[in-house]
């Protein structure tokens, strides 16, 4: 499971972050892999500048590059791909 990412919202960033929290707590209980990425993405400039120029929830296309980058950068993530078949 991928986490929520931030947007252009002070307040609802909050929110984003406890409920971010609350579903790395629940994966880990019922051992499902999960990847955080709302720490990673409101750190990042590229990601903050998109949001806020766009709709405050929704990146132009380099943002969704950033969110890409940090999702493949997990191992859950490339896990997943090793184990998933390879079409002939």
């Amino acid at each position: 499971m991928v986490g929520p990412p931030p947007i252009a919202d002070a307040g609802t960033n909050a929110r984003i972050a406890a409920l971010d929290a609350a579903l790395a707590v629940l994966c880990r209980r019922i051992g499902q892999p999960y990847v955080p990425v709302f720490a990673a993405l409101a750190a990042d400039p590229a990601w903050i500048h998109e949001v806020a120029a766009g709709d405050g929830a929704h990146p132009a296309a380099g943002g969704y590059a950033q969110l890409a980058r940090v999702v493949g950068a997990s191992p859950h993530w490339n896990e997943f791909l090793a184990a998933c078949p390879v079409a002939a």
